[in-house]
């Protein structure tokens, strides 16, 4: 992570600063944005921000939906240091994003993905339609870019069918910027701030009748808060789209990472809450670091045929290279290729409005994994190779869903989603090691949508879980053949209701998931994160509910909004033959996220405030996380319509915390260890300038 490496990632951004400027038809950063250039007049989600007319479309979009979906627009965090899914769907009820490192949480919705003290499981992330997570379901945070999004869908549980995701968690897709959605044919972005934070930011844009392009790229580092938590990654971007007539568009993509990050590592409770600055010991003497280098191309090709309704054709490639230093050296080679296709379509039905979605996906995934000893010399070197092996992973996800609206006010939608999926490891250095093994099943959906009024509506489903295991659930801990751990299945129930109240917007949803043989892990060494179990039942509840509210439309010449995001966990196990009916340890039993935001249309100022209830560390439930509560301000100020800044404060009152815990069997077991806490980031201050450069061509 050398800063000349991350000097010519800040020098290749500001060439294509330059680039942006030479496609404006005037570089006076001054210049305001023709009028009839602009979005399209549409209602402001957040007051003061640009409407953004993809998002809005979105949003209308969920509503007709029989399920909690949220829609949040990129200006909802564009004048914040985003990075982590904690920063951008922090207002997201149902959504737990506890950071660890970079850009890495512990990401839960609904309970999901406890199993997983690092990284990624139990919900499907998605860029344009295009798997972040590998084949076989295990997937990181760091491939993704809050900056090249436009906006973030949040598809939780079955109402992530569509895209091909029977999880308990669903899926969350970023869908990118195009040519077409932003303004500006030109963009710079400067972000300076706390623990040696720097991050530039630029993309150029082109849209016509027939063509749109866009390009952007990213820069970013940091010496971190605490020891061994440098890192120094570089991003690229770019979509291209072609209206061959009026029926038929292609466009093209690409996104790649060049990521460097190190590691800090847990701590015990009282060092995080006393010496945060620390890293893990082991994590500091053997250098632990992720290193990412990857590209994702695709292509998508939609027809709209008329009568017969819209056709989406498309491929994608995904080529990964892992450089991954822990208490050994796992080194990997991934290629992922997919193909995809969805049929949307109406009709009536005897004069019965009815609508249809169906989709195939298929993946082919081939990993070259090997693992070597790791040295500690913090050079983070290999050492003798230990494991050698080919691990195959994919098949082939199916989905279907029909909806009907019997009357004008009511919507009734049926569903099936089918996974069938292979994991096959060939093992290179002890053949008679090798297995394979195959999971599959079709999971049904219904829902129904009531329009009780034009400001309310009411909704209920019914639908299936599964979740095969990733190949780490499956070789863990080194087994030379597959541990006998079971699929992940279950079924979940959902009902809610959303609308206004005048000034009032809100949301509220109650879910109750029941599931057989949930994957649960506990720490077993400082060094090895988890070993993976199934927990026979376990009953997933809770409650997600937001709000939003004009507190006054004229206060000091702007008006003063609120929002609040409240979160309620209760997840246990059933009866267990272990552990009863005790707590399921990893995530906290409530959060709450609530802040006031005045604006008058250039100047914003809004402060926030997140308060997280302690959280259960052991399934025996002796031992407690704390509980804590941040003070946050952010604003922002736009100089002329082309030149912007913003400032935002983190943790005001540098409160010592823990982030969040790797889950324990028994915290009071003889000899466990108890580095399970990740301490949370000090006060902090972030700034940043935007420039725009011209009307888009």
């Amino acid at each position: 992570m050398s800063s000349s490496s991350f000097a010519r990632r800040v020098a290749a951004s500001a060439s294509l600063a330059v680039l942006s400027a030479t496609l404006a038809p005037s570089i006076a950063l001054a210049e305001t944005v023709d009028a009839e250039d602009r979005r399209p007049e549409a209602e402001i989600v957040v007051v003061g921000q640009r409407p953004n007319p993809e998002a809005e479309a979105a949003t209308q979009a969920a509503r007709e939906r029989p399920g909690n979906v949220s829609v949040v627009a990129a200006e909802e965090f564009e004048d914040r240091y985003a990075v982590t899914f904690r920063d951008t769907l922090q207002l997201t009820p149902g959504v737990i994003a506890q950071p660890r490192f970079g850009e890495e949480v512990r990401l839960s919705i609904r309970g999901s993905g406890l199993a997983n003290n690092a990284h990624l499981r139990g919900a499907e992330l998605l860029f344009d339609g295009v798997p972040i997570n590998g084949a076989d379901g295990f997937g990181d945070f760091q491939e993704l870019d809050p900056t090249f999004a436009n906006f973030i869908t949040v598809n939780r549980g079955a109402n992530a069918f569509a895209s091909g995701s029977a999880t308990l968690g669903g899926a969350i897709e970023l869908t990118g910027i195009t040519g077409r959605s932003v303004d500006e044919a030109g963009f710079l972005r400067l972000d300076v701030g706390a623990f040696g934070t720097e991050r530039v930011n630029a993309r150029a844009a082109y849209a016509d009748d027939r063509y749109d392009l866009i390009v952007a790229a990213t820069g970013q580092r940091q010496d971190g808060f605490r020891q061994n938590a440098e890192q120094s990654n570089g991003r690229l971007y770019s979509q291209a789209g072609i209206r061959w007539n009026d029926a038929v568009e292609t466009r093209f993509g690409i996104l790649a990472n060049d990521v460097n990050q190190r590691i800090p590592g847990a701590l015990t409770i009282a060092q995080a809450t006393t010496t945060p600055e620390l890293a893990n010991t082991g994590n500091f003497n053997f250098a632990f670091a992720r290193d990412i280098n990857s590209w994702r191309g695709w292509t998508r090709t939609t027809i709209d045929a008329g009568a017969f309704g819209d056709f989406t054709l498309g491929a994608a490639y995904t080529d990964r290279q892992l450089y991954h230093p822990i208490s050994v050296v796992i080194d990997q080679r991934v290629s992922d290729g997919l193909l995809f296709a969805r049929w949307d379509g109406e009709t009536d039905a005897l004069g019965v409005p009815l609508a249809w979605t169906a989709g195939v996906r298929w993946r082919d995934a081939r990993t070259a994994a090997r693992t070597y000893a790791a040295t500690p010399n913090r050079q983070a070197a290999r050492g003798a190779l230990t494991a050698h092996s080919i691990q195959y992973a994919g098949g082939l996800d199916a989905f279907a869903e029909l909806r009907l609206e019997p009357t004008e006010r009511l919507t009734l939608l049926a569903g099936l989603n089918s996974i069938d999926t292979d994991r096959e490891v060939l093992n290179l250095r002890n053949p008679a090691a090798s297995d394979s093994e195959a999971f599959n099943q079709i999971s049904p959906k219904l829902g129904v949508l009531w329009e009780a009024s034009s400001a309310l509506q009411i909704f209920a489903n019914v639908s299936g879980v599964y979740e095969p295991p990733s190949f780490g659930q499956l070789t863990q801990g080194g087994f030379v053949t597959f541990v006998p751990i079971k699929a992940q299945e279950g079924t979940s129930y959902e009902i809610g209701v959303r609308g206004d109240l005048g000034r009032v917007r809100y949301e509220l949803t109650y879910y109750d998931a029941r599931l057989n043989n949930e994957f649960i892990s506990f720490q077993v060494s400082p060094l090895i994160p988890a070993a993976t179990f199934n927990a026979p039942n376990t009953i997933h509840r809770g409650i997600e509910a937001g709000l939003g509210a004009t507190l006054a439309e004229d206060l000091f010449g702007g008006a003063l909004n609120a929002r609040a995001a409240w979160t309620w966990n209760d997840f246990t196990f059933d009866g267990d033959p272990v552990y009863g009916d005790n707590w399921l340890a990893g995530v906290p039993e409530r959060t709450l996220v609530a802040e006031l935001s005045w604006s008058d249309g250039r100047l914003r100022i809004t402060p926030s405030v997140f308060v997280q209830s302690d959280t259960v560390v052991d399934f025996r439930n002796t031992l407690r996380a704390p509980g804590y509560t941040l003070f946050n301000i952010s604003g922002s100020y736009a100089v002329t319509d082309s030149v912007s800044v913003f400032l935002e404060g983190r943790n005001l009152t540098d409160e010592k915390y823990v982030s969040m815990v790797s889950s324990i069997a028994n915290a009071q077991a003889p000899g466990v260890n108890l580095s399970i806490a990740t301490p949370g980031d000090g006060a902090a201050v972030f700034g940043g300038l935007r420039l725009r450069f011209g009307a888009r061509s």
